[in-house]
């Protein structure tokens, strides 16, 4: 994990991570949020939801058109296979790059302590496939509803919303905390 971390705390791995994520927002999601607005029924949104339970997972499933449902699970394993690697990999490489300009770098015990907290942006991406498997398996299953894929669909989107929005805090104010760390300590020792 600590080497993990070492490579994602590079400066350079950062830059990649935003420009990846630009790019990848710039170009590819708005295409797939306008093909998902074709299928996806007002109000039925699985994946842009906070929370839902699970009944009404089930009652959403149901205003799938079968089109719909198919659509829905081709963009899971294709799209949304990559979308939560590009963020990932935004957010892990931001937590990264921050902590380690945060930490002064005496010791390797700082990569050990700071690696553990990769462990928050990494469950986003988790918990994001999680929620793509369950719902992909209440779509499939239709019209069954299985109770244990809506339960998971319905906490696994609800505990990634909350990774996802504490990762993406974590990926833009610890880069600029590093940032204004690395400026004080070089201030205090007479470089600027």
């Amino acid at each position: 994990m600590t080497r993990i971390f070492g490579f994602l705390a590079r400066s350079w791995v950062f830059g990649v991570s935003v420009a990846v994520l630009a790019v990848f927002m710039a170009t590819i999601l708005p295409a797939k949020a306008g093909d998902a607005a074709s299928y996806t029924p007002v109000g039925a949104s699985f994946d842009t939801s906070f929370f839902y339970t699970p009944a009404q997972a089930i009652e959403r499933l149901g205003l799938y058109s079968p089109e719909g449902r198919a659509a829905y699970v081709y963009d899971r394993w294709t799209f949304d296979l990559a979308w939560p690697l590009v963020y990932g990999f935004f957010l892990l490489s931001g937590w990264a790059f921050g902590m380690s300009c945060l930490v002064p770098a005496e010791g390797k015990g700082r990569d050990r302590g700071s690696a553990f907290w990769l462990l928050v942006p990494a469950l986003s991406i988790f918990f994001d496939f999680v929620e793509n498997a369950a719902v992909t398996v209440l779509m499939l299953a239709y019209p069954a509803a299985p109770l244990g894929a809506a339960v998971a669909a319905s906490v696994g989107t609800v505990i990634k919303w909350v990774f996802v929005v504490i990762g993406m805090s974590g990926a833009i104010g610890l880069p600029l905390a590093g940032g204004i760390a690395v400026m004080l300590r070089r201030r205090g020792s007479g470089r600027v």
